[in-house]
């Protein structure tokens, strides 16, 4: 059963969002209508029924990974699991799916630069058996992350 989401939960997830690490006494004192307490329970709450997570935000750019580049693996019908396993196990690789009633597997990978990113396709992607055809496509401005995405006003 999903757990239920009131406005009080949107607003401290929103404000989790703004700062992961913002105490409950401060949310509670921009709430205005609720304890601190009554936040640390709710957000308690939150993380043991899976609706959030606490974790660090890595910023690859920091790090030297100038590029990000969105990349369409085409496999072999019976290799899209294999593959996109070992994709996953790529260090530089941050996203994983496959593309449902496709021969495909999609993934993002962060690149120091365009040399970079070819060696990545050329000593990491061509020996993994079932990888037909690959296309990449150089990321721009990011305007919204998976991070950044809200409690929808409507639940299904």
């Amino acid at each position: 059963m999903r757990p239920k989401l009131d406005q009080t939960d949107r607003e401290i997830l929103g404000l989790l969002m703004e700062d992961g690490r913002m105490p409950s006494a401060e949310i509670a004192r921009r709430l205005g209508c609720i304890s601190a307490r009554a936040v640390s329970d709710r957000i308690k709450r939150l993380t043991k029924s899976g609706i959030m997570r606490v974790q660090p935000v890595l910023k690859p750019k920091a790090l030297g990974y100038n590029i990000a580049a969105d990349v369409n693996a085409f496999v072999a019908l019976n290799r899209v699991t294999e593959v996109a396993e070992a994709l996953a196990k790529l260090e530089t690789v941050y996203y994983v799916a496959t593309i449902v009633g496709q021969g495909a597997v999609t993934f993002s990978v962060n690149a120091a630069d365009v040399e970079d990113l070819q060696s990545f396709i050329r000593n990491h992607l061509e020996p993994i058996p079932g990888i037909e055809k690959v296309s990449s496509f150089l990321i721009g401005d990011i305007l919204k992350e998976s991070r950044d995405w809200q409690v929808p006003s409507k639940l299904p």
